[in-house]
């Protein structure tokens, strides 16, 4: 059985069902995703605990202990060896996750580690350090009346001079903190296979399946102090603070930044503005976020 997805802007054929993805019709497809066996020189790499080697820019091998070998190949497929104790719930978390963060760092689709959600037909992107609150001020903008967009990595792409955000598929990532402060029951939810505790939030009915231009990107910090901090950046910090956001900004690192994908991050910092909000810890003031950013980017970058 074969299924057909459309997830980050790309056309997916999939051996393994994505319950979670958005299922389009039968189409010439730019991923496969398969079962099979892994070459003889991944499995001399084998080891018993997680393993992650980048064998080559276009080849990228993980082992997930009781889950199994996934290969990720020139950006076009995924092929994926299972263990007898594989989880289903944990190989499809992980195939949506690092796998296809994984096509995307190969096809040099820039991806940032966040949310997006759309507003008045634009796209908002909420990035920022992990536990600065980003699902938290995505959930509080869906109270307000924005669509989802993206949870987690949102893909960017370029056209006629016009920077988008592609749609991910219509799931949301919760904390336990955010999931109970927004009201969830957690025995209602899905409990995802992640380094931390999170919970899935399914939102078929509120889902974006579109790409959309993107008005701005907000990056979420905590200060120490008592104040709301949210100010615009118009230096050239604003491309440290898109690179830093990089869904695969630990890949780059390691490996290096080629020219064509930098260009394409410094063509979203000459284009998109960036918005910090430094947040005082501990205070829980995500109405008050979201209402500053709507005002600062209605008097500014709206036409």
């Amino acid at each position: 059985m074969e299924y057909y997805y459309n997830i980050y802007g790309l056309n997916i054929k999939s051996e393994i069902y994505l319950p979670e993805a958005y299922e389009i019709e039968e189409k010439d497809t730019e991923v496969q995703i398969r079962y099979g066996v892994m070459p003889s020189f991944i499995k001399e790499k084998r080891k018993d605990d997680y393993v992650t080697s980048t064998l080559l820019r276009d080849y990228k091998w993980f082992y997930f202990e009781k889950e199994g070998n996934f290969l990720i190949e020139k950006g076009t497929s995924i092929t994926v060896e299972l263990d007898n104790t594989a989880d289903e719930k944990h190989i499809r978390s992980l195939v949506l996750g690092a796998c296809l963060g994984s096509i995307m760092y190969q096809r040099e689709i820039i991806a940032i580690h966040g949310a997006a959600v759309v507003w008045k037909d634009k796209a908002i992107i909420v990035s920022g350090v992990s536990g600065a609150g980003k699902s938290t001020i995505s959930a509080e903008f869906r109270k307000k009346g924005c669509i989802f967009l993206a949870d987690d990595t949102v893909a960017i792409t370029s056209e006629d001079g016009i920077i988008y955000a592609n749609p991910a598929y219509p799931q949301q990532k919760l904390c336990t903190d955010a999931a109970i402060e927004l009201g969830y029951d957690l025995n209602e939810l899905i409990s995802l296979f992640e380094e931390r505790e999170k919970y899935a939030v399914r939102l078929t009915d509120a889902f974006c399946s579109v790409r959309k231009e993107i008005v701005a990107m907000v990056c979420l910090d905590i200060h120490d102090g008592s104040q709301l901090i949210l100010d615009e950046i118009t230096s050239s910090k604003k491309l440290e603070y898109i690179i830093e956001n990089l869904y695969t900004y630990r890949d780059f690192t390691r490996a290096g930044m080629n020219t064509n994908t930098f260009k394409k991050c410094l063509e979203m910092a000459q284009k998109i503005p960036v918005i910090r909000v430094k947040r005082p810890a501990g205070m829980n003031i995500a109405t008050q976020i979201t209402e500053h950013i709507f005002t600062l980017i209605e008097s500014k970058y709206r036409d």
